[in-house]
């Protein structure tokens, strides 16, 4: 009996060496932080036969362990909306729940009894192993895994977390603390710390590959390229520190701007201008998508140590692969597009087609009949026509003055429209997180499975 057991614990441990990998095989090369979480969990809850698992990252600034990733059988819409950053979950402390024990005392823990376990909501758990993350000595996170399933998928009410299963989450743990702390250096590469955005470096590459995709499935997209008007005079009057808080709150108006469908995403490419690529969009879907933007822009109030403060952007739209035909020149059109809303009196988005600009639209007007060569101060034949412009131009009127005494930007004459205040009290610049993957609050759809 003693050999029958030794030798069916050896098959255990080669299968789960096998196992350890084809999974390292599989994740050596992702580096995208996102899709290796996702990535990481579904191999745990397959090679497992976990009936749900989460990941739970270390939050710095808290202290506080917070959920990232979920997999396994959880209803699609709460699961996207976790990964996506839709639905916040809740925090838990060090020493909190059986995943808080696990962090804190640096070691796997498993409980096969539901008698031991506290239950948080109506879906009962049978079973749970947690596992911490650690690298170099240091805690990244926790992975939880919550009941069993038989070889059919269906929850096994008798089925439990073994040695062996402890073994095999110990060695994924590993592997998956390398790859994460892997793939937070290349996150940190690719990003812009002010704003938390993706920065120039990875909108090439990101750009060069949706087009990829365009010509692969014959599909189109469109880049918008997002210009603060009058930056510098802004950050002559004010400062830096407070042109950097503008800078800010820009980009995050433009990451919520991102369509829940994923079909967007956003980068600061250098300075005050910004970039938008959305695929599988319509030149006028684009056009209108990102003239809300503007319009959120011109109608945010940014309050700086009681100072109230507002800017204007301008936009410039082309359109692959009717527009443009390669990246130079999807590039090259978007940005003459948005000179030409600049020359029209900025505040304004303009899309451009292969003939340069077929339109600009402002507050109150749509396509025009004034030429954009008289725009423009220089005549060509072959641009179409453009909107003309109106009195709702961004203007620098350093004769009124604000709480400070420091001039103010102000909207001309015809503008309106409600005001979103951006209220950030006397904090700096620095004091503020630049890239946090997802804010968590207190409400947990999914709390039963954190033990």
């Amino acid at each position: 009996i003693s050999f029958t057991i030794e030798f069916e614990r050896s098959n255990q441990i080669l299968e789960n060496l096998r196992t350890l990998y084809d999974i390292n095989q599989q994740l050596a090369n992702v580096n995208d932080f996102k899709t290796l979480t996702v990535q990481t969990l579904a191999t745990a809850v397959q090679a497992m036969r976990a009936q749900r698992a989460n990941l739970m990252l270390l939050n710095e600034e808290t202290g506080k362990l917070d959920i990232k990733v979920v997999w396994g059988d959880i209803p699609k819409a709460v699961r996207d909306g976790i990964n996506e950053g839709r639905i916040s979950t809740r925090s838990l402390a060090l020493g909190e729940g059986v995943a808080g024990l696990a962090a804190q005392q640096g070691k796997a823990l498993r409980l096969n009894h539901r008698s031991k376990i506290e239950q948080f909501s109506t879906n009962p758990v049978q079973c749970i192993m947690s596992v911490p993350l650690t690298y170099g000595g240091r805690l990244l996170g926790v992975i939880n895994l919550t009941n069993k399933v038989d070889s059919d998928g269906n929850e096994d009410p008798v089925g439990r977390y073994t040695e062996q299963d402890e073994h095999l989450a110990m060695g994924l743990a590993d592997q998956a603390a390398h790859n994460l702390h892997k793939a937070r250096l290349y996150d940190a590469s690719i990003t812009d710390r002010l704003t938390g955005l993706k920065n120039n470096r990875h909108f090439q590459e990101q750009l060069e590959r949706a087009m990829a995709r365009c010509r692969r499935d014959a599909t189109g997209l469109c880049l918008a390229i997002v210009d603060i008007d009058h930056f510098k005079k802004f950050n002559d009057t004010y400062g830096h520190k407070v042109g950097d808080f503008v800078l800010m709150q820009t980009a995050r108006l433009l990451k919520s701007a991102c369509r829940a469908s994923g079909q967007d995403q956003a980068f600061r490419y250098g300075g005050e201008e910004f970039c938008m690529v959305l695929t599988e969009t319509e030149l006028e879907t684009a056009r209108e998508h990102m003239d809300a933007f503007r319009v959120s822009v011109e109608n945010a109030e940014h309050v700086w140590q009681n100072q109230k403060l507002r800017v204007t952007c301008s936009v410039g739209i082309c359109h692959f692969p009717s527009g443009a035909k390669n990246t130079s020149d999807l590039f090259e059109f978007a940005d003459n597009a948005l000179y030409m809303a600049k020359q029209a009196g900025r505040n304004r988005t303009c899309v451009a087609s292969t003939s340069m600009v077929q339109g600009v639209s402002s507050a109150s007007t749509g396509l025009g009949s004034s030429s954009p060569a008289q725009a423009a101060g220089a005549p060509d034949a072959d641009r179409t026509t453009f909107g003309s412009p109106d009195d709702r131009v961004i203007a620098f009127d350093p004769q009124r003055p604000i709480a400070s005494g420091a001039p103010a930007w102000q909207v001309g004459v015809g503008g309106s429209g409600s005001d979103a205040a951006v209220e950030m009290g006397s904090n700096h610049p620095e004091d503020f997180a630049s890239n946090s993957l997802l804010l968590i609050d207190e409400d947990d759809p999914l709390a039963a499975m954190m033990g």
